[in-house]
């Protein structure tokens, strides 16, 4: 039976014709890609600036091609800047019945109200984060003021999306009935080369920014640090969970622990496990590689840095499956 277009469908006493809810962004998030862009293009505003306070005093075409030429770069960096502004401008939120979306002038993300897994909400400085993911990492994040995440946060209670406990991730916690064969901490050991080099080469940008507060270093290395940080900010917290968080082996997955924190981030069942083997061992630590079945295939994964590499394949149990 299909709905006459005049009558109201109710759920939770919301009208789910259309948008249940649309919001738009904090004025600080709106300012963040712009002020981001200002940075990057730090080198045409350092040009411009040169050419303003070196202006001739030659004959008057000089003085015209000068103001051309200084045209050229005050006129991309604004072009930019511009472009920045008007995109964050358009950002919106929109709920209806069947899906969270993002849109600026046509929609540029969407997640089925069926595939929301988790709902977090953080608080922030000027309001709150609200994310809903499919699983641990990623999602839609949205950073709204307090009154709107709170009409947000009812819509989608109506929709039967409930708040998850704080930090959740979607994985379930372990359950009392759940003996934990092993357990470890990985440590440096588990940035290989190309991964310590990659977080020395982000890092450093941001440490020297702190170390020397010198204006012509903040054009040089605040776009670098901040581009590095923005964009691989979740691959550094990821490094940093591995390194400092908890490894454990249960009678039926391995879990990986926030650091410093009970909440589990990570998991993979046992069931999904075809082989084990250390590929290299120093110092009463291994490279371990795995083997887990994915998507009807096989794929590899390396833990390094495991600390009792035996006692961690024998609570694997491979010979018992």
């Amino acid at each position: 039976m299909v709905a006459h277009p005049a009558s109201p469908v109710v759920l939770g006493g919301i009208d789910r014709r259309g948008a249940l809810w649309e919001g738009r962004p904090t004025l600080l998030t709106r300012l963040m890609q712009p002020l981001l862009v200002l940075m990057v293009t730090a080198p045409f505003w350092g040009v411009a600036l040169a050419m303003m306070r070196n202006p001739p005093s030659g004959p008057e075409a000089e003085i015209v091609v000068h103001y051309a030429l200084l045209a050229i770069p005050l006129g991309i960096a604004l072009m930019l800047v511009s472009a920045a502004t008007a995109r964050a401008a358009q950002l919106r939120y929109r709920v209806d019945a069947q899906a969270v979306e993002v849109w600026r002038r046509t929609r540029e993300r969407r997640m089925e109200i069926a595939e929301i897994r988790t709902l977090d909400v953080r608080p922030t400085l000027f309001g709150q984060r609200v994310r809903v993911r499919r699983g641990p990492w990623g999602g839609i994040a949205m950073e709204l003021r307090g009154r709107d995440a709170e009409h947000l946060l009812g819509v989608l209670a109506a929709l039967g999306i409930e708040e998850s406990p704080a930090g959740a991730t979607g994985i379930d916690p372990l359950a009392p009935d759940e003996p934990v064969r092993w357990r470890g901490s990985l440590g440096l050991g588990s940035l290989d080369a190309s991964k310590a080099i990659a977080a020395a080469a982000l890092l450093t940008p941001a440490l020297l920014l702190l170390l020397l507060q010198v204006w012509v270093l903040l054009l040089a290395f605040g776009a670098v640090a901040l581009l590095g940080l923005v964009a691989l900010g979740e691959r550094l917290r990821t490094w940093f969970f591995e390194a400092f968080g908890t490894i454990l082996v249960t009678d039926r997955r391995i879990a990986w622990r926030v650091p410093g924190s009970d909440r589990l981030y990570r998991e993979l069942a046992l069931a999904e496990l075809v082989d084990a083997l250390i590929v290299e061992e120093k110092s009463g630590r291994a490279w371990v590689a795995l083997t887990v079945r994915h998507r009807g295939d096989v794929r590899d994964e390396d833990l390094r840095g495991v600390p009792d590499p035996q006692g961690f394949l024998a609570a694997l149990d491979l010979a018992a499956r």
